[in-house]
């Protein structure tokens, strides 16, 4: 079976209190500081997606899903610069901000914030919805959500920050809230969460890794998986990053000691290092894991096997400074790349040929998706769509 893990942007830290169905465990190692990175997916096995500093990260199986990117955040967005670009256009537009995007073969889902009275009180109407890429049918899957702002979707769940949730506080707090993709109820999975930003996620089959952290010195790694009560298990160092069917992947120190590391996905695995050095924008493609590194002026997609080994370029994306939130979708891969002082473009193309990739214009409020022949970016209260070559 083909591995699949979500890109993780800008993965935050922050304290959580968990519903009663879950014990806690501590993790006595140190994370590194960059612990907690991205990963996109393979296509052809189970699918990924994620979001930003704005949200949480996920995938779905049995085919390539998109990512997403929350940006900076505010409850409008602005309209971004994509506006009349070839081959780019408007597919619908909101009554409030899309927040978070994501893409499987067949339908592209985002959520809504919600809208406000003329008094300006929130009124905690954010929505979950899905289009057919092909046939451009719009279905709600879930209302009346408390300020979605962010997505990571299983085979069967979708995964969400709700920034206002009223389970513990009647003004609304930061809680984790799953729905079926089919519709249904909410089911807040952890509450409280402290900090601005969704915790980052590694999603496999109908599997949702969630990374909490408590401390300076202690992770934890909330288990989800769809019909049964959330399972606490540790994590000897980062939070996960990457999943297959044994083990879950992440960056840490671990007993003085960083790398990439691996451990199996049963309770209190060992830990076991992959390689030196704190990478955490990972990908995991069937028997190797993809990264992105930068030198010379230059940056580039590179591998080693997941069973450890010597990092080696593979691929080339372009004269950038720096890439990151790297996605992979059967045979097309996407990062945002940034220059000097730039914003930062999406940059997309097919790994193993030596071709120029596709670029998109995109804000600090940006979210896309992808899948392998199409790419979609929220703007504000618009979603756009274009064809890949």
């Amino acid at each position: 079976m083909k591995s699949y893990s979500p890109v993780w942007l800008a993965p935050s830290l922050f304290s959580v209190a968990l519903a009663a169905a879950c014990g806690t465990v501590e993790v006595p190692f140190e994370p590194s500081p960059d612990g907690s990175g991205g990963s996109g997916g393979s296509g052809s096995g189970s699918g990924g997606l994620t979001s930003t500093d704005a949200g949480v990260g996920g995938g779905v199986s049995g085919g390539a899903a998109g990512a997403s990117t929350g940006g900076q955040f505010t409850e409008d967005g602005g309209t971004g610069g994509l506006g009349g670009l070839p081959g780019v256009e408007v597919l619908l537009e909101t009554t409030s901000r899309v927040w978070a995007v994501a893409a499987t073969e067949t339908d592209v889902y985002w959520t809504e914030w919600g809208t406000n009275d003329e008094l300006d009180n929130y009124l905690f109407n954010g929505t979950l919805n899905k289009m057919g890429i092909e046939s451009r049918t719009q279905t709600n899957v879930a209302q009346d959500l408390e300020a979605p702002m962010s997505l990571a979707i299983t085979s069967v769940e979708a995964y969400m920050l709700l920034r206002r949730s009223r389970v513990v506080n009647s003004e609304g707090d930061r809680a984790i809230g799953r729905v079926p993709l089919v519709g249904g109820p909410v089911d807040i999975v952890a509450s409280e969460v402290k900090w601005p930003a969704a915790p980052p996620t590694v999603v496999f089959e109908d599997y949702a890794y969630v990374g909490l952290w408590e401390s300076s010195t202690s992770w934890k790694v909330l288990e989800c998986a769809s019909g049964q009560a959330p399972q606490e298990m540790a994590i000897h160092g980062g939070t996960a990053e990457g999943a297959n069917d044994t083990y879950l992947y992440f960056s840490a120190t671990v007993d003085d000691e960083e790398g990439l590391w691996r451990q199996p996905r049963e309770e209190n695995g060992e830990p076991e290092k992959v390689s030196g050095g704190g990478y955490s924008d990972i990908v995991l493609d069937g028997e190797r894991i993809l990264t992105t590194r930068s030198s010379g002026g230059d940056t580039y997609i590179a591998e080693i096997p997941l069973e450890g080994g010597t990092w080696a370029n593979v691929q080339r994306i372009g004269d950038y400074a720096a890439c990151d939130q790297l996605v992979v979708r059967g045979e097309r891969y996407a990062a945002r790349c940034y220059g000097s002082g730039s914003e930062g473009s999406l940059v997309t193309g097919l790994l193993g040929e030596d071709t120029d990739p596709q670029s998109f214009p995109l804000s600090d409020e940006s979210a896309w998706a992808i899948n392998e022949h199409y790419v979609f970016i929220a703007e504000g209260k618009a979603l756009h769509g274009a064809a890949l070559d």
